[in-house]
């Protein structure tokens, strides 16, 4: 039989719209049969549909993660070069100055979360900054457990002379969008860093899988532009 095939899918589709009309009060004919048919059809290619969307969304945030990730490299490439003549030695040793450059002390556990380092990598940022004389530490008044750490004279004095260099290597690495496109890349950059912030400061140790449920499910908020040390 040629249409073996065909007749064993109607016969499956007959099956489901009894199910479906079961119990019913009249007796479904065949244009109830033709809509329910067409109902199925249409589900078939919005769950088509669905799945096309969800997979062009993975090849998206696979291609996005892999451009953050060098776009990380190209920016400490640049960064590596206007540090060639300061005291400091890594990106991580310029981005807990500026997060300092305000004034205000912070505690250690505050200051790495800011720059979304774990407490024994951030803890020898600042012991090699303590060494250079560019911070100062002093116990926390509330809990004398806990230290809190503070820009000196020294440390803003060598910002300060970084600063025009370091205006070059943002300007480099964006130099090929235009106004507009800055615009929308820095709303939307630090829309993912305000999510993800939340997530390393408030669920460090929750498992991969249930992060990536609770980050899909929540809705990314506006960010709050003080919370982050954004580069001068």
């Amino acid at each position: 039989m040629k249409h073996k095939k065909l007749l064993i899918e109607l016969i499956d589709y007959l099956d489901a719209f009894e199910s479906v009309h079961e119990g019913a009060r009249y007796e479904p004919d065949i244009k109830d049969f033709a809509d329910f048919l067409l109902w199925r059809s249409e589900k078939k290619k919005q769950e088509e549909e669905r799945v096309t969307v969800e997979q062009r969304r993975a090849a998206s945030a696979k291609d996005t993660a892999r451009g953050i990730s060098l776009l990380h490299r190209y920016s400490r490439f640049y960064i590596k070069k206007a540090l060639a003549d300061s005291p400091l030695q890594t990106e991580d040793e310029y981005t807990y100055l500026v997060c300092l450059m305000g004034g205000e002390s912070m505690t250690k556990t505050e200051l790495n979360n800011l720059n979304a380092m774990e407490k024994t990598s951030g803890a020898e940022v600042m012991r090699r900054l303590l060494k250079a004389n560019l911070i100062q530490q002093r116990p926390d008044e509330e809990d004398r457990r806990s230290m809190r750490v503070s820009i000196t004279p020294e440390g803003r004095k060598v910002l300060l002379n970084l600063f025009p260099n370091l205006r070059l290597c943002a300007d480099t690495l964006v130099s090929a969008l235009s106004d507009e496109q800055l615009i929308a890349f820095d709303h939307l950059l630090w829309l993912l860093c305000e999510r993800h912030n939340e997530i390393f400061t408030d669920k460090h140790d929750v498992d991969l899988r249930e992060l990536h449920t609770e980050a899909r499910n929540l809705k990314l908020t506006e960010v709050q532009p003080s919370s982050f040390p954004r580069r001068p």
